[in-house]
């Protein structure tokens, strides 16, 4: 009965990342195939003969590589959420225990990798056979096209809470990771989302990106601060309350700083914040403009835009302010820095040839080429983790969207269109997903779509115009 009626409401069909995540499976059809297993879950096992002892993780896994997640066109893993066990004696975790099952939910379809398996209903006798024997119905489950399943755990000792994660593949028979996570409850959603990075890692080799959290201004009346927020747009946090202009927040390669321009003293200067002290430090003092600070991927250098020469121009220098470098010489105006993964190259905008275009040199500032020319204002460049994209906002019949480029300036791409302006593009750290900024409801919004373009959504809910969106390692 469970497997011939899953089959009916169950398709292994391709699907792509054009389409927004297609919705879970009803909760009735769900019941209907698993009804029998519901009612007699032990006997279906020992019937059967299909219960596999435990296994412990084969550290082979972790170098299988399931789905290519740089193509556009990607099989869906069919993936089963029951909720985590929490012991009887603590039923305060209950509410702990339905936040992880949505972070977890929405973190793995968010992917586009996955279409999860709403089990919630068998999660008592999932658990309750899994707790008591460390035993899964594998084939039972596979022939009903689920593929993988999601076993854990939630347990509180004083403040401390530890979530114990385990990912089943169904097909080979076998758990393919287990991950043991413990701290405070302010931390359940890190904790959480670590969990979903290693559920990705596993089916494609790449750390997922639940763990990064993306900086940006918020518009406090005539201030703008900055403000960090978990990559979902939850677990917001204010990082500066100077009452001034603070802009163009860039992080460090260890997500531990944020480099950015403030006016708070005054004249803009670069200023390093660092994370878990608060403390800020500020980096130039030059006259006239001090702007765009961009970290290299080794962390020992900054790409930024000064203006003592007379001229807004592209400079390096030591992220501790010394060894000051310029890079480019012209009249007009060269700004926006972004380094290539590399950090052989950058690209940066400028004007030298009327219209703000993009343009790519080397570190050393000689081998410049001109990458972009179409568009009448092209600007707020960023390269993406893998090399091979350049985004950027760009200007036509009077609006700005979302454009997409290789680095030798062949295969563009609109991403955005018909939707307010959309500016300030950034890369997630796996670069399969872009942050921007954008006015399409109104005030400026943050919002997240794939690298192609789809699956547009917003993630930020403050009242105030939300800009210039950074996203972490």
């Amino acid at each position: 009965m469970m497997i011939s009626e899953l089959k009916k409401t169950r398709s292994r069909e391709t699907r792509s990342n054009h389409d927004v995540p297609g919705p879970d499976l009803d909760p009735e059809q769900v019941g209907a195939g698993l009804a029998g297993w519901h009612i007699g879950l032990i006997g279906l096992v020992l019937t059967a003969c299909i219960c596999i002892q435990f296994i412990r993780p084969d550290q082979s896994w972790a170098t299988d590589v399931y789905l290519d997640i740089s193509s556009s066109e990607v099989r869906k893993i069919s993936l089963a959420l029951p909720y985590f066990h929490v012991p009887l004696n603590q039923p305060e975790l209950l509410t702990l225990r339905n936040e992880a099952l949505k972070i977890l939910t929405y973190d793995l379809k968010e992917s586009g990798l996955f279409q999860i398996i709403d089990v919630t209903a068998y999660s008592q006798e999932i658990n309750s056979l899994y707790q008591q024997t460390k035993q899964l119905p594998y084939t039972a489950w596979y022939l009903a096209d689920v593929q993988a399943m999601v076993i854990g755990d939630i347990v509180q000792s004083g403040d401390k809470l530890t979530l114990n994660g385990n990912l089943f593949d169904l097909k080979m028979e076998a758990m393919m990771t287990g991950k043991k996570y413990t701290g405070t409850e302010s931390l359940f959603r890190q904790m959480v989302h670590k969990f979903a990075d290693e559920i990705i890692f596993r089916f494609t080799g790449e750390k997922g990106i639940g763990h990064s959290r993306i900086a940006f201004v918020h518009e406090q009346g005539e201030a703008k601060e900055l403000f960090v927020m978990d990559y979902d747009g939850f677990n917001v946090q204010q990082l500066t309350s100077n009452r001034s202009l603070n802009l163009s927040p860039d992080w460090d390669t260890q997500g531990e700083q944020l480099f950015f321009t403030s006016y708070y003293e005054g004249n803009p200067g670069i200023y390093r914040l660092t994370l878990n002290t608060h403390r800020i430090t500020r980096l130039t003092s030059f006259a006239g403009i001090n702007s765009a600070p961009a970290v290299s991927p080794d962390g020992k250098r900054l790409a930024l835009t000064l203006s003592i020469d007379g001229n807004s121009e592209i400079y390096v220098m030591k992220t501790n302010g010394e060894n000051l470098t310029r890079l480019t010489f012209h009249k007009g105006i060269d700004t926006s820095p972004s380094w290539s993964p590399s950090g052989r190259y950058l690209v940066f905008t400028s004007d030298r040839v009327g219209s703000p275009q993009l343009y790519i040199i080397d570190a050393e500032g000689v081998d410049m080429k001109r990458l972009t020319f179409q568009g009448s204002y092209n600007d707020s460049a960023d390269w993406s983790p893998q090399g091979d994209l350049i985004v950027y906002s760009s200007r036509n019949q009077g609006t700005f969207d979302i454009w997409t480029t290789n680095v030798d300036g062949t295969k563009v791409r609109q991403l955005t269109n018909n939707a307010g302006n959309n500016e300030n593009p950034s890369f997630s750290p796996d670069g399969n997903f872009i942050c921007f900024s954008s006015s399409r409801n109104g005030k400026p919004a943050l919002y997240v779509m794939d690298k192609f373009g789809y699956n547009q959504r917003k993630i930020s809910l403050q009242s105030g115009a939300c800009i210039l969106p950074d996203w972490s390692p």
